[in-house]
């Protein structure tokens, strides 16, 4: 059975731009990664804390530059509610 040479590691993150914009009900976040300017934006309710709106943004992020094998870095667990 062949291996590949080397593992795709993923990429760590060390700074993140979030950015809380409310619309009625609900708010848009978007988080970016300054290094590459990759954007994301996650829409939640005004009721979610804003530690689990930009833990969910900071998930997709990561999805977004390592893909879904190797989004689940730096302990994030998968199933974030929002």
């Amino acid at each position: 059975m062949k291996t590949a040479p080397h593992a795709a590691s993923p990429r760590r993150i060390s700074e993140v731009l979030f950015e809380f914009s409310a619309i009625g009900n609900s708010v848009k976040v978007c988080a970016v990664d300054p290094l590459t300017m990759r954007e994301v934006s996650i829409i939640g309710p005004v009721t979610a804390g804003e530690e689990a709106l930009k833990r969910a943004a900071l998930k997709k992020l990561l999805y977004v530059l390592n893909g879904p094998k190797l989004a689940a870095v730096d302990g994030l667990k998968r199933g974030v509610s929002v």
